[in-house]
């Protein structure tokens, strides 16, 4: 790892920088996920790129300026997929400032759908009705969370196959939670993703 990458990944521990690196990477699946058309790694450095230089002089950033110029640093190395390089920090800023429980870090994600317009809800499959809403179901829920808000195996979200919010779930599943996932086309017209820990 280059001295650059390794400063932005250890500088700044703190929640306004965890902040900001979750935030830029909502930032680019939201503008990705808009759009139907192919965003190579050049086009989504580009959309990072923006999101932090139109960060870098505003005071609310300041305890995170130095850090922000480390990255737009970073950025400038040819070659680079800094899509890949600001989910390694974020994953490693994660660990410092994450919830425990497995049921806290769930919330969280749905947070993040919601901040992004997808609407969440706990239901059963015959509830699942309207489109642009991740649903988790209440019984797998129910059966494989324990008392101490772990998983004990794969817990079930949907959303509705019509959804045009498809691939923003898959990009936030991929970028900024721990969770594993598998994701599946069921038959009753919708996609289901899997979630799951490492000691499922």
């Amino acid at each position: 790892m280059s001295t650059i990458a390794t400063k932005i990944q250890s500088k700044d521990i703190n929640p306004a920088y965890f902040d900001l690196i979750q935030n830029a990477l909502l930032h680019l699946y939201s503008v990705v996920s808009a759009s139907t058309r192919f965003y190579p790694t050049h086009a989504r450095n580009k959309i990072l790129i923006d999101f932090f230089k139109a960060r870098v002089k505003k005071s609310e950033y300041k305890p995170v300026k130095s850090s922000i110029k480390d990255i737009l640093s970073l950025s400038k190395i040819k070659g680079l997929n800094l899509e890949l390089k600001i989910r390694e920090v974020e994953k490693y800023n994660r660990a410092f400032f994450c919830p425990e429980s497995d049921v806290d870090l769930l919330f969280q994600l749905f947070r993040y759908f919601e901040n992004n317009g997808i609407d969440t809800k706990l239901s059963s499959a015959s509830e699942q009705n309207v489109v642009e809403c991740v649903y988790l179901d209440e019984d797998c829920f129910n059966q494989n969370v324990n008392d101490e808000n772990q998983f004990t195996g794969p817990v079930l979200l949907t959303i509705s196959n019509r959804s045009k919010n498809i691939e923003l779930v898959a990009d936030i599943l991929n970028g900024i939670t721990s969770f594993n996932y598998r994701k599946k086309e069921s038959n009753d017209g919708h996609v289901a993703f899997e979630i799951f820990t490492e000691n499922c």
